[in-house]
């Protein structure tokens, strides 16, 4: 099984858009949130649902894409679509589970 651990995985409020932060990746599935490449960053994007369009692109991402997340124009990673689950170049829509873990700070 590959994974990604990110050191530090936080949330905005809702009047800045639920914006991703993210801190350090360590890991073997490749770090596919993280970029310098406008086009696939999901790191500090706002979080883009069908009726709330806010990610870059000229488009609706999540109205294309089928999902809300943290889209740029549009996605390297994309792990709630049915079906479709990519993660960077490791998994191009043929992985057939993902799992966010997330624990409190205080904890890591």
């Amino acid at each position: 099984m590959k994974y990604a651990d990110y050191n530090l995985f936080g949330l905005e409020d809702e009047f800045n858009g639920y914006r991703l932060r993210l801190g350090s990746y360590t890991g073997t599935a490749g770090d596919a949130m993280t970029s310098n490449n406008p086009t696939t960053v999901h790191d500090n994007m706002k979080f883009s649902t069908k009726d709330r369009d806010q990610d870059t692109s000229s488009g609706n991402c999540a109205s294309s894409h089928g999902g809300g997340w943290w889209y740029s124009a549009c996605y390297s990673t994309q792990l709630n679509v049915k079906g479709s689950i990519t993660w960077g170049s490791f998994c191009s829509g043929n992985c057939r589970a993902s799992a966010i873990l997330i624990k409190p700070a205080s904890y890591c």
